[in-house]
Order: C-alpha cells, then sequence, then structure tokens
C-alpha cells in the first residue's frame, strides 16, 4: 500500500501542497524553512497520530485557523484535520463517503517502528538496535526465554549462596575424626555406684565398734554392698570426661557428613541450574542465527549488531543506509511507506542507492534535500509547490 496522492492544507509552514507521486522515490526539494519538513511531518502526522504528533507544538500554520493533511492510498482514503481544539482523523475507502470505526487501529497495524525514521536505526546505540532486531523477529519468543534464563540464574544465586555456607561449614570440621560415641549416662550411674559402694564400706567400717547393736544393720548393709560393682569413682570420673570429649567428637563427625552431603547436593544443583543457564544461552543463540533478518551479513547478540562481521557502528555509511532501509521495509510490509528526513547528508551513491532500493522492493521513499532536486522531484518554496 503506497501513497498515491498527498494534500496539505495551512500545516505548519504549508500553505497549499498537493502532491500526485509516480514514483518509487519522491524527493522534496527547497531552501531551508520553505516546508521540505513539514512534508514527511504532514504524512507522519497523517499516519502515526499521537506518535506521530508527539512533537507537533504548532501545527497550524502563523495565521490560520485550521489544517489538514489528506493521503490516498491503494484503498484507503486517510484524512486528519487540526483546530485550536484539537485533531480529528477520518479514514474510508478511497472511493466513496464512508467512514471505518478506531479509524487509528486500522492505521496502527499497518505502520513498523522504522517507518518514518529507518536511519534512526543506524544512529541509535547497539543495545537499542538488537531491540529493533528482536521486535522485527518475535519478542514473545525472547520474553520466554528470558523469563526462563532469569529464573535458573536466580535460583542458582540462591542455591550457591547455600553452597559457599556449607563449604564454610565442612571447612569448619574438617578436623573431625570418626569415634564411638560414649554413654556418658551410664558412666555417670556407673561412677554413682561405685561411689555409693565405698561410702557403705566406710560407713560399715566406722560401725565395727558397734557391731552387736548394727549387726543387723550391717548385714543388710553388706549384702548391699555385695550386689554393687567394684572400682574407683576417680577413675570413672576420668573416664565421664573423657566420654564428653569422645561425643563431642563423634558430633562433629557426624555434622560433618550431613555437611558434606547437603553441599554434594547443593553442588549438584548448582551445576544442574548452570546446564539449564547454558541450554537456554543456545536456545537463543539458535533462534538468533535462524532468524529471518532482511539483509545478508546483518546479526547481532547481546552486546550488539553486527555487519558482515564488524560492529555496525563500524560500518561505512552507505553499509548503514542499506541496513536501516532494509530493516524499514521489513518491518513495514503493508505500509510500504517510508520517510526519510535530512537525504542532504547523504551523497550521490547513497541517494542512488535509495532509488535501487525503492524500485528493487517496490516501495515508496520520500525524503527532503536542500536544493533544486531537479526533473525528479517537487520543490517548496514558502510553503507551496514551486512552478
Amino acid at each position: 500500500m503506497r501513497i498515491h496522492r498527498l494534500e496539505m492544507e495551512n500545516f505548519k509552514r504549508i500553505k497549499v501542497v498537493s502532491i500526485d507521486p509516480d514514483a518509487n522515490t519522491v524527493v522534496i526539494g527547497g531552501r531551508n524553512a520553505q516546508g521540505k519538513s513539514s512534508v514527511l511531518d504532514g504524512i507522519m502526522a497523517a499516519l502515526a497520530g499521537r506518535q506521530g504528533t508527539k512533537e507537533l507544538v504548532r501545527p497550524i500554520r502563523d495565521g490560520e485557523k485550521k489544517a489538514s493533511v489528506v493521503l490516498e492510498l491503494d484503498d484507503l482514503r486517510v484524512e486528519r484535520k487540526w483546530t485550536p481544539s484539537g485533531s480529528t482523523l477520518t479514514v474510508g475507502p478511497r472511493e466513496g463517503n464512508a467512514k471505518l470505526n478506531s479509524p487509528q487501529a486500522v492505521l496502527d497495524k499497518l505502520i513498523g517502528a522504522l517507518a518514518f525514521d529507518p536511519l534512526a536505526f543506524a544512529e541509535s546505540d547497539p543495545k537499542k538496535q538488537v531491540e529493533t532486531l528482536i521486535d522485527l523477529i518475535g519478542r514473545e519468543q525472547f520474553d520466554k526465554i528470558a523469563d526462563a534464563r532469569r529464573g535458573a540464574y536466580d535460583a542458582r544465586t540462591d542455591v550457591n549462596r547455600d553452597v559457599k555456607r556449607l563449604r564454610n561449614e565442612v571447612e569448619s570440621r574438617s578436623d573431625a575424626r570418626e569415634v564411638e560415641p560414649v554413654d556418658v549416662t551410664a558412666l555417670i550411674d556407673l561412677r554413682d555406684q561405685v561411689a555409693r559402694k565405698v561410702g557403705l564400706r566406710q560407713r560399715w567400717q566406722s560401725l565395727e565398734a558397734e557391731i552387736d547393736r548394727l549387726r543387723e544393720e550391717q548385714a543388710g548393709i553388706a549384702a548391699e554392698a555385695a550386689s554393687l560393682p567394684d572400682g574407683d569413682p576417680s577413675d570413672l570420673m576420668d573416664q565421664v570426661k573423657q566420654a564428653d570429649e569422645t561425643n563431642r567428637q563423634a558430633q562433629r563427625w557426624i555434622d560433618l557428613q550431613a555437611a558434606r552431603e547437603s553441599l554434594h547436593e547443593a553442588e549438584h544443583k548448582a551445576d544442574s541450574l548452570t546446564e539449564m543457564i547454558e541450554s537456554v544461552d543456545r536456545q537463543k543463540a539458535e533462534l538468533i542465527s535462524s532468524a529471518s533478518l532482511p539483509v545478508e551479513g546483518l546479526a547481532f547478540d547481546e552486546d550488539g549488531v553486527t555487519f558482515n562481521g564488524v560492529p555496525f557502528q563500524q560500518s561505512s555509511a552507505a553499509e548503514r543506509l542499506k541496513v536501516s532501509v532494509a530493516m524499514a521495509m521489513a518491518m513495514n510490509p503493508d505500509l510500504r511507506v517510508i520517510c526519510i528526513r535530512d537525504a542532504s547528508l547523504l551523497d550521490d551513491d547513497s541517494k542512488q542507492a535509495l532509488v535501487d532500493m525503492a524500485t528493487a522492493h517496490d516501495y515508496q521513499i520520500w525524503y527532503e534535500v536542500v536544493g533544486d532536486p531537479g526533473e525528479i522531484g517537487v520543490v517548496l518554496e514558502d510553503g507551496e509547490v514551486k512552478a
């Protein structure tokens, strides 16, 4: 879909302009401040709505009360009018008086990101260029991959924190050795029993003088003493202390084994998440490598865009122009209209490249130059087409 007729009245610097383009390139020439940029602004404002008019401070020509831009496309007629109170948009069939509902939504489906400024791609920073290419390929797939990678990365961060903690724990117990734990309660009970036996014997010895009076008691004590184990309580106390130390060593060994097991599990989980991240990165690389980009030799990664293996910013001006316009064409398959500002900065070869690309791909490229473009263009003077 291309522009077959452009009519403008009182828009910015334009008085009255009517252009019927008959070629793939439309060159708007003239001296500065004669209305060249207003023609491109009018096309943008008519088609792109708020996006196209966000920088229009005064769309109505000084001294006038209203302005309008009319575009006749293949099968649509677009008319946008301005008054001091705002703007209105009408979209309908090229023939007839019918009007379509939601006119801006109809136009938005036709317009791609670079339709009105393809050279902005060449001038933008590498990360912005990558984002534009992702939009061209399809952002939904990249968003899913990014979400998967972000989830795996965050999970691995948490696991690696556990790995670090558990590694420190293992290192702090590295001097532990495996020993059998000792039943301290039994030792203490044994010590108490031995101590009691010693006490009973002492009591028994002290009562020998009263053996007659206490014979029955002595017999009972003797019987009880006979039932208890022999030994030295001080020796058993040393065993109790040794048992405490042994049990501490046993517990350290148990803790060491548990920490080693936890460390092994955490390291295994971290490795699994690393493999997941690498798999996601491979998916992204495969998606990029298999993507159908509009220019052979164009590629990109997280660091930026390259053309024939060279960073895009280091490519020649002609190469950047070729890539940028090809991007604009790829992103505007329906409305085959592209506007380029400041084309005076392009050399003759670059301008010819624009003509060749527009002809080869059947696009309509509008661009402005300072001066007289000759027979191939339209010259504006004081807001009108110069005779």
